[in-house]
């Protein structure tokens, strides 16, 4: 009972058939043109509309025009035809199967066939070939198994590359999508997110935002305590983390300790955003904190973070201590950060007791409270770009504090600072201590870049308080503030430097620029290494004279505690000299209890010169001349007039 095959073999229906009907009646003549069929022999037909679906039959019987067929083969349905619908002979995939079935009917096995086999196949028979091809289907319907990927090889590209599975390559690092996070800024992913951390210490954000849900007060969404080492947070586009803090108390989006006795080093992040949708501005109301990073057990440190972007948040990183009485023993060291940007919030990075060895690239606030602060830490360098402050004292603050009863102190910080569109009066820098004679601030290097039209605003302000949430201190305190410098440029002349406190070691105060404003103690705690230009105040101590449209100019500097001034007055037509003993007020108080002493000259116009002393004391400058009876004044050394000049110059400790 074969298939019969014949090609060209068609004709056209001589009338409609419904799908139940089990014969077909070829036009006049056409079914010469199929084969003819004896016993069990038959073939297979296609009968094909002019529009729509075909249909494939099997001829078991053909009496010349008329065909007996049974319907809806090979997975076709059976139709309803109009006449002359197309019907035609057509190598069908059963046909062809049967074909070869018919071929080896005489064989009785399979592995009597031979084959000649292509490609990776190893059989020699149709029977080997066979059991090859079922077994490589069997593995392939196990690929959307668990473990289907580790039954597909990998291999990376260039020499030497070694193969192994796709699953040990996905694996490399654990993705919060296969634990359920959805990224859509809806779903809460919270959990999904702890899980992929408990499951591995490299975790990767795909693109979105994950929204963690609601946070009371202090608690943290992802604690990685105890983590240990090489600790990685990837990313993959724009990945934003959205919580909402529902008290003012402090909660944290990440949390990274060492844990009890533990250590913890080696941590990485790539960028990554956050936002707090509950936060509330004021300071100090809290929030959320991007990362909270803190010590207590053990040294560790080595902190890598690429990019750290806020909106709405407490602060972008905390460096705490847990416990004030242990920091000097344990500390965490070695962060760098690429980039910070913070809008809107209290902080952006606060180093609070803890945190040496910090190196921030770029720190970019806007409308925050404090852009930087660290206290009792060691060796930071970081450069701040400010905008539109809400702090009204210390946009970065730098301070020495009695909270902490040991450790070591502020020391090595290298800050630039540059800030635009201050809308209110703020101390754009505050470096403080409270409780003096607990240790001592050194080596601030400072970079001023302050372009505002602020009255009153302070560039650089030092205060010593006396205690914690006390007042501050007056009296000249020893070692409590050395190796200051200070350079750079402000935009508006009262953004003075300022000082609330005399320090007793003036020489390691330096300032290294013309253009920052001094008022106040500040002059007698820094040495300027650049000439300086005053205008002094000039009095008599009877009546005052008025220098009118004659010159009075003064310049100085000062160096290793002491200053160096000149004053020179030249009279005009219009200047009046007073009565009684002229004073020249100095630029600095002279802290000597002696009077000390350099050298005066004035010149009656056109007449002669005199030699004398200018002799500073207290705030004020004099001169006396040879063989004079008393110092200089209106008649002496001579009668002072229009054209006539006095010079004094004079060194004395500040």
């Amino acid at each position: 009972m074969p298939v019969i095959l014949k090609n060209n073999a068609f004709g056209f229906l001589q009338s409609a058939i419904s799908n139940s009907d089990t014969v077909a009646v070829l036009q006049s003549g056409y079914g010469a043109n199929f084969p003819s069929l004896g016993g069990g022999d038959y073939f297979y037909a296609t009968i094909s509309p002019t529009a729509g679906a075909s249909e494939i039959v099997k001829v078991v019987a053909r009496s010349g025009d008329t065909l007996t067929i049974v319907r809806a083969q090979e997975g076709t349905s059976a139709l309803s035809f109009s006449a002359g619908s197309r019907t035609e002979l057509r190598v069908t995939a059963q046909s062809v199967i049967d074909a070869i079935t018919d071929r080896v009917a005489g064989k009785d096995q399979a592995s009597e066939i031979s084959f000649v086999p292509t490609g990776g196949i190893a059989a020699t028979d149709v029977q080997a070939a066979l059991a090859e091809v079922d077994s490589e289907k069997i593995a392939f319907t196990r690929l959307d198994d668990s473990d289907g990927s580790s039954l597909v090889g990998y291999t990376q590209g260039g020499t030497n590359a070694t193969t192994r599975t796709v699953q040990t390559k996905l694996r490399e690092a654990v993705s919060v999508k296969d634990f359920g996070a959805v990224g859509d800024g809806i779903a809460n992913d919270a959990n999904a997110i702890r899980a992929a951390f408990a499951a591995s210490n490299s975790v990767l954000f795909p693109s979105g935002t994950y929204y963690c849900g609601q946070i009371g007060s202090g608690d943290t969404f992802f604690d990685l305590t105890n983590k240990g080492v090489g600790v990685a947070i990837l990313t993959q586009g724009f990945v934003e983390l959205v919580g909402e803090t529902t008290t003012v108390s402090e909660c944290q989006f990440f949390r990274l300790l060492p844990g009890v006795n533990g250590a913890q080093s080696h941590f990485y992040c790539d960028p990554i955003r956050f936002r707090d949708t509950g936060y509330v501005s004021g300071f100090p109301a809290k929030g959320l904190t991007a990362f909270r990073i803190e010590n207590n057990d053990a040294n560790w440190g080595n902190l890598r973070f690429i990019g750290i972007y806020c909106r709405d948040v407490a602060a972008a990183m905390v460096v705490a201590n847990r416990s004030n009485t242990s920091i000097a023993a344990n500390r965490v060291r070695g962060i760098f950060i690429d980039e910070v940007f913070v809008d809107n919030g209290n902080y952006g990075v606060v180093l609070a007791g803890q945190g040496d060895g910090v190196y921030i690239k770029k720190l970019i606030t806007s409308q925050v409270f404090r852009s930087f602060f660290a206290y009792n830490v060691q060796e930071a360098e970081v450069s701040v770009f400010a905008r539109t402050q809400k702090s009204t004292s210390g946009v970065i603050n730098l301070g020495w504090f009695t909270e902490v009863t040991s450790g070591p102190p502020l020391q090595g910080m290298k800050v630039r600072y540059y800030t635009r569109d201050c809308a209110s009066v703020v101390n754009h820098i505050l470096i403080n201590v409270i409780g003096p004679s607990l240790g001592t601030i050194r080596g601030v290097d400072l970079d001023l870049d302050i372009q505002d039209a602020v009255t009153g605003n302070k560039a650089v302000e030092f205060i010593a308080y006396d205690t914690s949430g006390g007042v501050p201190d007056t009296a000249a305190l020893a070692n409590v503030m050395t190796d200051v410098i200070i350079r750079g440029r402000v935009g508006h002349s009262s953004n003075t430097i300022s000082s609330l406190a005399n320090f007793t070691t003036p020489q390691t105060m330096t300032l290294l620029t013309t253009s920052i404003p001094v008022t106040g103690n500040a002059f007698n705690n820094f040495q300027f290494t650049t000439l300086r230009t005053f205008v002094p105040t000039w009095t008599a101590s009877i009546s005052n004279p008025v220098i009118g449209n004659g010159t009075l100019a003064g310049e100085f500097f000062i160096a290793n505690g002491m200053c160096q001034v000149t004053v020179t007055m030249t009279a005009g037509s219009t200047t009046t000299f007073g009565s009684g003993s002229w004073s020249f007020a100095l630029p600095v108080t002279c802290r000597s209890i002696n009077l000390q002493r350099g050298s005066a000259i004035a010149l009656d116009a056109g007449v002669i010169y005199y030699a004398g002393s200018a002799d500073a004391a207290g705030t004020g400058l004099q001169a006396t001349f040879d063989q004079a009876t008393s110092q200089t004044q209106a008649t002496i050394p001579f009668t002072w007039a229009s054209g006539d000049s006095l010079s004094m110059t004079v060194s004395y400790p500040v």
